[in-house]
């Protein structure tokens, strides 16, 4: 049922693969406190169980209906993703809840200048994924 459309199952797969380059990034950089309890396969199981957990409550919001709830799995672990792995790359750990609270502070003309400045490679990850889906 879920990939009974290609772009569904697609959108499926890329929110699996945000999550898996985001903690990919956090062990490469060795951003990880406990490098030794890294695994591959826990690293996947718990990035399939992420999304379906996701899928689920979306699915129970909009009554059954997949689509919209697969589309806002999409853009949840993307956003998660991507602000993950900017906020990681300035302090060297996920963001936490009491980050999340400061976030009006993000719209200072000083802290987008700083993200741009430090610009990697690797956020073009996230624009290929864009320009390669849409």
């Amino acid at each position: 049922m879920i990939f009974s459309n290609n772009k569904n199952g697609m959108l499926l797969l890329l929110s699996m693969l945000h999550l898996l380059f985001m903690h990919y990034f956090f062990y490469l950089n060795g951003y990880l406190e406990w490098t030794w309890l890294y695994s591959e396969i826990v690293n996947l199981c718990s990035v399939v169980f992420d999304v379906f957990i996701l899928i689920s409550i979306f699915l129970f919001i909009f009554g059954g209906r997949l689509r919209p709830a697969i589309i806002l799995t999409y853009i949840i672990t993307f956003l998660w993703s991507f602000v993950n792995v900017v906020y990681g790359r300035f302090f060297f750990q996920y963001m936490s809840l009491s980050a999340i609270g400061e976030a009006q502070g993000l719209g200072d003309g000083l802290v987008i200048n700083c993200i741009f400045s430090a610009f990697h490679w690797y956020y073009l990850f996230y624009l290929c994924i864009i320009v390669f889906y849409f």
